[in-house]
């Protein structure tokens, strides 16, 4: 079943250079088992997984070209699909765009722990904190934080690094020129596949 489209925009909240924009949605979640995130040019993502039936997105943007920033969210079938758009001078290689003087966004979701989520980023660093039935993540400069995770995951960054606080997980890791730490587990209930080019990966099993 394929829902209509909305998009959101920012509310201001000031007029000038620094105007600072915000908004909260809040998504019935019954009907869905599936987040997509795709966050390109948003900086900051910070994720919280619990008991909750709805799941809920707050936006926060300021900058001098934070009102040319819009949040798309449609929902097709299962999956709720969050995609972040541009005005044609922020989408055509304006090189002031990652500058938090200019143009600065983050986004703070709070999901059930029983759907699986995806997200993907040129920039955003990437926190998550509960648990999923599956977390996948596609970063490009942005680090990836996960703390008290459980589930099974994949992470894939290039210059980012990652960092893991798991419990009871298979651990298949690999960096090509970074550091690697990672922790085994006696008992292996998850997989979590991690990868990345440039960065660091850094592994802890809690007891």
């Amino acid at each position: 079943m394929r829902k209509p489209i909305f998009c959101i925009a920012f509310l201001l909240l000031g007029l000038n250079a620094n105007a600072q924009f915000t908004q909260t949605n809040t998504i019935d979640a019954s009907d869905i088992k599936n987040l997509q995130l795709n966050l390109d040019e948003v900086f900051a993502v910070e994720i919280q997984t619990g008991n909750f039936s709805n799941i809920e997105i707050i936006s926060e943007a300021e900058g001098e070209y934070a009102e040319e920033l819009q949040l798309e969210i449609k929902q097709i079938e299962e999956t709720l699909y969050v995609n972040s758009l541009f005005d044609a001078i922020l989408s055509s290689g304006f090189d002031k765009l990652s500058s938090h003087k200019v143009f600065a966004i983050q986004l703070k979701v709070k999901l059930p722990e029983k759907l699986q989520l995806s997200i993907s980023s040129n920039i955003a660093e990437v926190h998550l904190n509960g648990t999923l039935t599956y977390f996948d993540a596609n970063l490009k400069s942005g680090n990836c934080y996960l703390q008290n995770f459980q589930g099974n995951a994949k992470v894939n960054t290039y210059r980012g690094n990652i960092n893991v606080e798991t419990q009871a997980a298979q651990i298949d890791a690999e960096t090509r020129n970074g550091n690697l730490e990672v922790e085994e587990a006696i008992y292996k209930k998850h997989i979590i596949e991690l990868k990345s080019i440039e960065g660091d990966i850094h592994v802890i099993q809690l007891n």
